[in-house]
């Protein structure tokens, strides 16, 4: 029964981190999904600044950029992220790996059995 409940709770931890890591790798890919949208939006209103010839309207521009600032984009991890992020290191350096054709071959399975 203890080996049993020990293979169980290695599968359930193995489990956890694979899908952690899943969650982390889309959050990876959304983030570089949103910095080619940030790069263009930038480039697209470069293109419209360059454009514009009204000085009060410019300098109105200028004062809001000037006033925003750019720590609002610094995202603080709660504890509880900090954890997960630190098992999935772990998991890392011990090997617990899987690999995407394989999860989602798994995930596929779990829904068909459903």
């Amino acid at each position: 029964m203890f080996a049993y409940s020990s293979i169980l709770a290695c599968n359930v931890q193995r489990s956890t981190s694979v899908v952690l890591l899943k969650a982390i790798s889309e959050i990876l890919n959304l983030k570089q999904t949103e910095m080619a949208t940030v790069d263009k939006l930038r480039n697209d209103l470069i293109d419209k600044i360059i454009s514009i010839n009204n000085r009060d309207f410019l300098e109105a521009l200028h004062k809001l950029i000037s006033s925003s600032s750019s720590e609002s984009d610094i995202v603080e991890l709660t504890k509880e992220q900090k954890i997960m992020l630190e098992i999935s290191e772990g998991d890392i350096e011990s090997g617990n790996l899987i690999s995407q054709e394989a999860m989602d071959k798994r995930n596929l399975e779990w829904l068909n059995a459903m």
